[in-house]
This record gives structure tokens, C-alpha cells and sequence, in this order.
């Protein structure tokens, strides 16, 4: 059903009606599973609920799973359970998103960005930095050209999201053969990057991880618009600052560049400063950001026939580089800024 959604241009009403529905048949046939992520993220939300409001929590996540299309983790964060109907229904969603992306920008635009190698091949003098892509025996010349310069790098795989199986590798632990080897071992194509030196303006939230603004633009009939821009940053250690790691991620007006929000993470936690360097969020002025404005614009200009675009971007001391593209979500706008964005997101898709 999921795959019919894909491939036919479907009005907007029909799609949403069947993932409805193929989400109804997902509480049926993953129920063990639906109902073993649920109870993870009461204990992580809500863990001294007691046993008949849970009961009662659990049938109204599964209820807004189908009627509103929000997955558990986007009911507990976006504050579902204390939210009417109507209010839901303001939210945009993950499935909601995509929806109307598939229909205006396109699922095979999607496809495009997925591939991270044939983002940073589009746009490679955005990147600013060597990459390399690993996909087999063959690569294995093009590899030690790579790691002749870099000896340090950062991997990750070609068509992952979230910061998952990402890490760096440092050459001077173990032999060239021996990563390649392990690299190309199993199943999964990598990109291979240069490591990017951010400004220390950036990295003193965590300077583990490269910490990174997401500016989201639309390509409308008036124009390039930005609309949904925040902050990702890492905890102590680690070396990615994706939410779904663990990291924190801020809301940044668009037009002048500041943090309007405290910092948030996927486990419901708030934070004025960052937990682990205490730097105060709200009022911090990104440098550098009108820049960082022109250039995002600049960017999509380079694809035009993509209508949206998730750019993701970070601070060295010669300028802003890319890091990808994609489809990505409106979650953490929303839930940092503590306000929904579905109207407005729907109106720039449709411009």
C-alpha cells in the first residue's frame, strides 16, 4: 500500500486515507512490537502513570496513530496527550509530511537526496572537502587515494539517516587493508569524509561532534523562502549531534539568527543550558547567518527541480560548508518552538 502511495499521483485526501489504513493493519500485524514501543516511551514520559490511565494512554496513542498519523514518539513529543482533536490535527507529522512531499516535490526527488554520494557529487564545491564512496572491492584504489590525505575520517552509510552506524576511523590505529576489509565486509555502502574543523563559536556547546544548523528551503513561484531552521548539537563524547542519538536541537529565527528556545532532546527532556558545557541557549546569536542564509538559497539554486530541501551545514573558519540535503523532518522545529507548523509548511509545498 505504501509502495501505491509512492508511485501514483493520488489526491491528497487518498493518500492520507491509506496510510490510515495501512497503519490500522500495522497496530494488527506488529502489535507485540507496537505495543513494546509504546510501553518504552511511557516509562521514558510518563513512568508513574498509573495502571488504568496507562491502559487509557495506550488506546489513545494507537487511536492517533491511525487518525492523526503521529507515530508514538511524535504523540509524546508533541504533546498529543493533552491536545483535543482539532489541536492534533495541527501538527505535522512525519507521514503527514511526506505525503504532500510525494505529491509536490516528488518521490523521486527523495530518492535523490537519500544517496549522500550523489548530493555531494551535485554539489561539491558547497562541501568544501574529499569524499570518498565505498561500495565494494573495486573502490579499494579510490580508498587508499583517500586515506593517502586523510588518515583520520569520518564514515557513514551512503543512505543512512539519524547519525546511525556513523563514526570515525583513525589510521593510525590499525592498517589501511584492515579498514577497508572491514568496511567492505558486509552489506552497506559508505561515504568516507573529510573531518570538517568547526569554529570554536560552534563547537563549544560539545566539541565531540560537529554541531550543525538545518536551514529548510522551499522553491516557490515567488521565490526561495527558508522556513523551519534549528540547531543540532551532540552530548559529551559523541561524535554525531543527531537527535535521534541523542543530541539536543534548538529552534533559530530564520530571519536573524538567534536561538528562540531551549534546548530539547527525543526523551521529552528541556534544558536552559547544555547539560554538559552550560552555555545558555536562548539569545545565542549564530555567526555569520546571513551568509549562512544566501548560501542555503545558493544551494538549492544549483537543483532547482527539487522543490524542498532539509539542508544541513557547519561553521569552519573559512566559511559555512554542506554536509547533505534531504527530506528532513519538521519534528524538532515543532517541538522546540512549541508551536505547529503544519499550516505553514503546506502553504510553501503548494506556493
Amino acid at each position: 500500500m505504501s509502495r501505491l502511495i509512492d508511485k501514483f499521483p493520488l489526491p491528497i485526501w487518498a493518500s492520507l486515507g491509506l496510510y490510515r489504513c495501512l497503519n490500522a493493519y500495522r497496530l494488527v500485524s506488529n502489535k507485540e512490537k507496537m505495543e513494546k514501543d509504546i510501553n518504552n516511551l511511557i516509562e521514558i514520559f510518563c513512568p508513574d502513570i498509573s495502571v488504568e490511565k496507562k491502559k487509557s494512554l495506550i488506546k489513545d496513542v494507537k487511536r492517533c496513530f491511525v487518525r492523526h498519523l503521529a507515530k508514538p514518539q511524535e504523540y509524546f513529543l508533541l504533546g498529543f496527550a493533552s491536545k483535543t482533536d482539532k489541536e492534533r490535527s495541527e501538527w505535522i507529522t512525519d507521514f503527514i509530511k511526506d505525503t504532500y512531499l510525494k505529491k509536490y516535490a516528488k518521490i523521486e526527488r527523495a530518492r535523490e537526496l537519500q544517496d549522500k554520494f550523489f548530493v555531494y557529487e551535485k554539489m561539491k564545491p558547497y562541501f568544501k572537502r574529499d569524499a570518498c564512496m565505498i561500495s565494494g572491492p573495486r573502490d579499494k584504489e579510490s580508498f587508499l587515494t583517500f586515506v593517502a590525505k586523510h588518515n583520520r575520517f569520518i564514515a557513514k552509510p551512503n543512505t543512512g539517516s539519524f547519525g546511525a552506524n556513523t563514526g570515525i576511523w583513525d589510521l593510525s590505529e590499525k592498517e589501511p587493508e584492515v579498514v577497508f576489509n572491514e568496511l567492505t565486509s558486509g552489506k552497506t555502502n559508505w561515504i568516507l569524509e573529510e573531518l570538517i574543523n568547526q569554529v570554536p563559536e560552534m563547537g563549544q556547546f560539545n566539541p565531540s561532534s560537529v554541531n550543525s544548523v538545518r536551514i529548510p528551503t522551499f522553491k516557490t513561484q515567488n521565490g526561495y523562502v527558508i522556513f523551519g531552521t534549528f540547531m543540532r548539537m551532540g552530548r559529551k563524547g559523541s561524535v554525531v549531534d543527531n537527535a535521534g542519538a541523542g543530541g539536543i536541537f534548538v529552534r533559530i529565527d530564520e530571519i536573524t539568527g538567534q536561538i528562540i528556545s531551549d534546548g530539547y532532546t527525543e526523551h521529552g527532556e528541556v534544558f536552559g543550558q547544555h547539560p554538559d558545557s552550560q552555555i545558555t541557549f536562548k539569545g545565542y546569536q549564530i555567526p555569520r547567518w546571513e551568509e549562512l542564509r544566501e548560501l542555503a538559497v545558493k544551494c538549492h539554486k544549483e537543483i532547482p527541480e527539487h522543490k524542498y530541501i532539509g539542508w544541513d551545514f557547519a561553521l569552519t573558519p573559512n566559511g559555512w560548508v554542506l554536509l547533505e540535503g534531504n527530506w528532513g523532518q519538521f519534528l524538532c522545529q515543532q517541538v522546540s518552538g512549541q508551536k505547529p507548523l503544519k499550516k505553514k509548511f503546506i502553504s510553501l509545498i503548494k506556493a
